[in-house]
C-alpha cells in the first residue's frame, strides 16, 4: 500500500516496525497524512508524535518552534512557490507542453510562462535582455556551463584565471578542472583582515596573462560583502572577464549587473526560497554571441541539420527542455522577494567606494546577531566584527576546545538548526587555520528575537559543557 493511503495509527505502527528492524530512525524522518495533513515524525528520543504544523516548522514539546538557521545552504521554500510547482504538475496535459519542439496551444502557453520567468529572472538583476538569461539546474551547473563553454574556447596555455580563497567549492573546481584541460593556471586572491577580497590584494595578482576573475559577491562562511564594482572597475582596466558568485547576495541585496560592470553572474533557486535544483546563468549580451555552444542536440541550438554536420549557432548555451516547473516556481519565489526586501533610497553609505544596498532589516540582524555573538564566552568568530560595513546574516564561529559537532548536536536537541563543518569552503577554513565551523545563517523573514533566542540558546548549551572537551 502507498504510505499515503494508511491511516496515522498505521504510520506509527509502521515507523516503530522502522526501528524494530533497522535498530534507529533518523531524527528527520516523518510524512505527511493527506487525510488530516498531520505530520508523523519520529524523534531521537525514540517517541513517535503526531502534530499540527506545516512543512515550515514543528513543534518542540514545550511549545517552541523549532528554528531552521541554515538558509545560507538551503533557504526554506516560499509557499507561493510550493504552489507554483503544484499547479504545474497537477494541472491538465502539464507533460505533453514541451517548448521548442511541439507546436501546439499547451506548448506555446508554456513557451510564454517561461519567457515571462526569465523575465522576472532578469528584472532581479537589471540585465538589458531575456537572451543574457540561460536557464539551469543551479548555480553549479552554471559555472560548469560557463567553464566548459567560455572557458575551452578562451582559455589557453599560459593564461591566467584568478580565484578567491572565500569561494564555494562550486567556483573553484570547474576552474581547475578547465585549467587542466588548457593549460591554463589558476592564482588565488586571499581574504584581508576584515574578511573580504580587497583591490590592493586583486593588483598584486592580476597582469597581463590574466583572462578571468571568478569572485563571490557574498561569502557564504563569513557573511562579508566584497566591493565587486571597485573589483570589476580594476579587472576591466586589463580587459579582464568577472564572474560573480551571487547565491548569497541575491536574497539579502539589490544586484544590478549595469552597476557591477560584470560579465558573468549566477544564482541559485535554493538560496532564493525556491524549489532546487534550478538556476540561472547571467551572460552579458555582447560575450553571449561569441560563446560556441557546450551543450547541444536542442530543438533552439541548430539554424540546420544534416547527417554531414549541423549549424550550430553561438550564444545558444541551452539545450533541451528547461526545468520548467522549477524555473516557474523561482520566479514566484523571487516575485515574493522583491515585495518583501526594502533598501535605503538614494546612495548606499559605508565605508566601501561603491557600498552595496543590503535589506534593512537583514542588515539589523546582521549586526545584532554579531553584537549577541561578542557577548558569549568561550567562542572565536571568524566573521567581520560590528563596524559600519555592510554585511548579512551569515557568521562563522567555533567553541574554544569543543568540536562544532557537538555544539551542533545540543543545539539540534534544543530545536535549533545551524551547520557544522567546512560548509564546502576547505581552502578558506585552512587559511583560517581550523578543520571545521559552526555557521548560523539568518533570512529577511527572521527577527531580533530569533537571533535573541539563538544566542540565549547557545549560551546556555555552553553553560552544560567543560572548560576542554578535547
Amino acid at each position: 500500500r502507498h504510505i499515503s493511503s494508511l491511516s496515522d495509527d498505521e504510520l506509527v505502527a509502521q515507523f516503530g516496525a522502522m526501528e524494530m528492524n533497522l535498530g534507529f530512525v533518523p531524527s528527520s524522518a516523518g510524512v505527511w497524512s493527506k487525510k488530516n495533513r498531520r505530520r508523523v515524525t519520529v524523534d531521537t528520543a525514540k517517541t513517535v508524535r503526531i502534530e499540527q504544523g506545516t512543512a515550515n516548522e514543528s513543534s518542540l514539546e514545550d511549545g517552541e518552534k523549532s528554528m531552521y538557521l541554515d538558509c545560507a545552504s538551503r533557504s526554506k521554500p516560499f509557499q507561493c512557490s510550493v504552489d507554483a510547482l503544484q499547479r504545474f504538475y497537477t494541472r491538465e496535459n502539464a507533460y505533453v507542453a514541451n517548448v521548442g519542439v511541439c507546436s501546439n496551444t499547451l506548448a506555446k502557453e508554456l513557451a510564454f510562462e517561461l519567457d515571462q520567468a526569465r523575465s522576472c529572472i532578469r528584472s532581479l538583476i537589471n540585465g538589458d535582455s531575456e537572451s543574457e538569461i540561460v536557464l539551469t539546474g543551479g548555480a553549479t551547473e552554471a559555472i560548469n556551463i560557463l567553464a566548459m563553454s567560455w572557458g575551452s574556447s578562451f582559455l589557453q596555455a599560459g593564461d591566467e584565471i584568478i580565484v578567491s580563497t572565500m569561494e564555494h567549492h562550486s567556483n573553484i573546481i570547474p576552474w581547475q578542472m578547465i585549467a587542466a584541460r588548457t593549460g591554463a593556471k589558476l592564482r588565488f586572491l586571499n581574504i584581508s583582515p576584515k574578511g573580504d577580497i580587497q583591490v590592493k590584494n586583486l593588483a598584486k595578482a592580476i597582469n597581463f596573462r590574466t583572462k578571468l576573475l571568478a569572485v563571490t559577491h557574498v561569502s557564504h562562511v563569513l557573511g562579508s560583502v566584497n566591493d565587486i564594482k571597485s573589483l570589476v572597475d580594476y579587472a576591466k582596466c586589463v580587459n579582464v572577464k568577472v564572474l560573480v558568485d551571487a547565491c548569497q547576495s541575491l536574497p539579502y541585496m539589490k544586484v544590478d549587473v549595469k552597476q557591477l560592470g560584470c560579465d558573468f553572474l549566477v544564482g541559485s533557486g535554493n538560496k532564493l526560497f525556491a524549489a532546487g535544483g534550478v538556476g540561472f546563468l547571467y551572460v552579458k549580451q555582447s560575450v553571449l554571441k561569441s560563446i560556441p555552444a557546450f551543450l547541444t542536440g536542442g530543438e533552439s541550438m541548430f539554424s540546420d541539420v544534416s547527417l554531414d554536420k549541423s549549424a550550430i549557432e553561438c550564444g545558444r548555451l541551452e539545450a533541451a527542455f528547461p526545468p520548467a516547473a522549477q524555473v516557474l516556481a523561482l520566479a514566484s519565489s523571487i516575485e515574493k522577494l522583491k515585495s518583501s526586501l526594502v533598501f535605503e533610497s538614494g546612495r548606499a553609505a559605508g565605508p566601501m567606494r561603491n557600498s552595496p544596498q543590503v535589506d534593512k532589516h537583514s542588515a539589523l540582524l546582521g549586526q545584532v546577531l554579531l553584537e549577541q555573538l561578542s557577548d558569549v564566552r568561550r567562542i572565536t568568530i571568524y566573521s567581520p566584527g560590528p563596524d559600519s560595513r555592510p554585511r548579512v546574516p551569515i557568521c562563522a564561529f567555533n567553541v574554544d576546545g569543543t568540536d562544532a559537532e557537538v555544539v551542533q548536536a545540543m543545539l539540534r536537541e534544543k530545536g535549533i538548526y545551524i551547520s557544522a563543518g567546512t560548509h564546502q569552503a576547505i581552502p578558506l577554513h585552512r587559511e583560517l587555520g581550523i578543520g571545521s565551523s559552526l555557521r548560523v545563517s539568518f533570512a529577511h523573514y527572521n527577527t531580533v528575537d530569533d537571533v535573541a533566542r539563538f544566542t540565549d540558546t547557545l549560551k546556555l548549551a555552553l553553560d552544560k559543557l567543560p572548560e576542554k572537551m578535547w
